[in-house]
């Protein structure tokens, strides 16, 4: 009996995510992201979704026009990397549930955070 707590106990512990831990899996970045441009004293919001592919990621951008730009070098990790072409570079890190960072584009140096937002069918969007 003794053996069989212990070992449930083990199969709790190592399931486990401490808080802090750090969740770079392609799940965690699968998905859409909100957030903000800061840019001096003017703010935009943004909206991203990331996929992974083949070893790769793939991400599109919506701003303003609301017409989904297609990423470049999109590098998604506890550091983060892309592009959006013609636009600004953004680089950042990222603790699976929100990345921050800068951003430059050919006016200057901007940052931004974003959040990753629930899907419609995750099942945390059920309300009661």
């Amino acid at each position: 009996m003794k053996t069989m707590i212990a070992l449930s106990m083990l199969m709790v512990f190592a399931c486990a995510t401490p808080a802090g831990t750090l969740r770079t899996s392609t799940e965690s970045f699968a998905g859409a992201w909100h957030g903000v441009l800061a840019k001096g004293e003017v703010r935009s919001p943004a909206d991203f979704r990331f996929s992974a592919g083949e070893g790769s990621y793939r991400g599109f951008y919506w701003g303003a026009a609301l017409t989904p730009i297609p990423l470049a070098h999109v590098q998604l990790g506890q550091s983060v990397h892309f592009e959006i072409p013609q636009m600004g570079v953004f680089d950042g890190t990222s603790d699976g549930e929100t990345i921050e960072g800068s951003f430059r584009d050919s006016t200057g140096e901007g940052s931004f955070t974003l959040a990753k937002q629930l899907d419609g069918d995750d099942p945390r969007n059920v309300t009661f």
